[in-house]
């Protein structure tokens, strides 16, 4: 599991490639915020890169959220940040 460290800035960056649209999608979130920190739409294959800010929480993480049919393929996934030991 990946560790963020609360109220530091992080960004991520990887290639992706797709095979449906409005299947994919990458997330940051923190489920005591009760809010997406951040959403980018997975719909076409490129890179995918996302700066956000951890909130003030210890249960922040990122998820890839699937709703429906299709082939998703991640490639040069990386994170520039501080990461909890």
């Amino acid at each position: 599991m990946i560790r963020f460290v609360p109220g530091q800035t992080y960004e991520i960056e990887f290639d992706y490639k797709v095979d449906a649209r409005d299947v994919y999608k990458v997330v940051g979130i923190s489920p005591s915020e009760k809010v997406p920190v951040f959403s980018y739409d997975l719909n076409r294959p490129g890179k995918c890169r996302v700066c956000f800010t951890v909130p003030s929480c210890t249960d922040f993480y990122i998820a890839i959220m699937k709703q429906g049919n299709g082939m998703l393929i991640i490639d040069d996934f990386g994170i520039k940040g501080k990461l909890m030991q």
